[in-house]
Order: C-alpha cells, then sequence, then structure tokens
C-alpha cells in the first residue's frame, strides 16, 4: 500500500526501488523456507533411522516434537504453493532425503530381524517378512509425501514415491536371487538324497 502511494506521488522513484527491494527480500524468503524445509525432512529423515535402530520406544515428547513438526512443514509447503519451480525443486531434494532414508531402513530391517531367516533355511518366511516389511514402510512413505505434498500443495506424488522406493530396488532383486539360489540348492540336495536312497534301496 505505501509502494502505491509514492508511485502515485512525486516519490515515483522511490516507491519503484522500495517496490524491487521487498520483492528481492521475499524471493529470498522464499528461498530460505525451501532451505528450511529440505533441513528438517533431513532431520525427520535421520530421527526415523536412529528410531529403527534403537530398541526403546518414543516417548510423548518426542512425539509431540515430530507431530508439531509436521505441521510446520505443511505450512511452509503451502507457503511454497505461489513459487511453483521453488516448491517442485523442494519436493524433488525431500524425496532424495527420504529415498536415502528409507534405503538405510530396509537395509538395517534386513541385518536386524530379516536376514536371520534366510540363515535358518526358511525362505517362504524370509520373503514374507521382507515383503511384509516393504508394505509397511512404503504405505507410511506414501502417507507422508501425500500429507506434505498432496493436493493441498498441488505437487504430483507419484513420481516422488517413484524416486523413494527406487533405491531398494537393487537390494530387493539381490536377496530375491539368493532367495532363489537357495531353493535351488536345496532342491538339488533333496534330489541327491531321493537318488542315494534309491541306489541304497536297490541294493
Amino acid at each position: 500500500a505505501n509502494c502505491r502511494l509514492l508511485l502515485r506521488s512525486n516519490h515515483r522513484r522511490a516507491g519503484l526501488e522500495l517496490m524491487d527491494r521487498m520483492s528481492h527480500l521475499q524471493e529470498k524468503a522464499y528461498e530460505n523456507l525451501c532451505r528450511w524445509v529440505q533441513s528438517e525432512c533431513n532431520a525427520s529423515a535421520a530421527a526415523a533411522s536412529a528410531a529403527s535402530t534403537s530398541t526403546s520406544p518414543s516417548s510423548s515428547a518426542q512425539q509431540q516434537q515430530s507431530s508439531s513438526s509436521s505441521v510446520l512443514l505443511r505450512k511452509a509447503i503451502g507457503s511454497l504453493k505461489s513459487r511453483p519451480v521453488l516448491l517442485k525443486y523442494c519436493a524433488e531434494e525431500v524425496a532424495g532425503s527420504r529415498q536415502n532414508a528409507f534405503f538405510k531402513q530396509f537395509l538395517d530391517a534386513l541385518t536386524r530381524s530379516i536376514e536371520p531367516h534366510l540363515k535358518g533355511g526358511d525362505l517362504v518366511k524370509y520373503v514374507a517378512r521382507m515383503l511384509a516389511w516393504l508394505s509397511e514402510n512404503m504405505a507410511k512413505e506414501t502417507r507422508l509425501l501425500s500429507q506434505l505434498f498432496g493436493e493441498d500443495a498441488g505437487v504430483a506424488t507419484a513420481p516422488l514415491l517413484e524416486k523413494v522406493f527406487d533405491g531398494v530396488c537393487r537390494p530387493l532383486k539381490g536377496r530375491l536371487d539368493q532367495v532363489l539360489q537357495h531353493a535351488r540348492q536345496q532342491a538339488q540336495a533333496h534330489l541327491n538324497d531321493l537318488a542315494a536312497a534309491k541306489r541304497g534301496a536297490s541294493q
């Protein structure tokens, strides 16, 4: 309003300079907001990774802090709607941080609670546990990104989720190939036992 008054008065040049300065400050503020969103998402990803390796449950204070942070994140992302290019960049950066976190959590789950079934020879339970973990945690990631960048923010979440889940494709394929190899070895060992038993019976 003050700028418009200056433009209508004899201080037009001062009004233009003030508008230019305010525009510059506004853009800097949006850039800082974008960096803050990325920083918060990186921090939450690190906290999630730490929680996945911790045996103690989260305290009510930690849960309340996480909830407050999520509310602030949604408000910040909503404020970026007026800058679609910056919002898209921010969303892609957040998806990248979530990809790293999801990858680390998957590997940790494999090491801590899933792979013992493979060592025990229970291939069906091993695959079932692995797929169950992926199903549960993919649903969590879907809810998270939908809350942050869903309809209200106007960002397509499908490409973001594809980026998040892409990181686990290679280790998942490697584990499934390993299961198939174990299954072939078990089948061959069973056939060898049958052949040996048949030879023993015929003698």
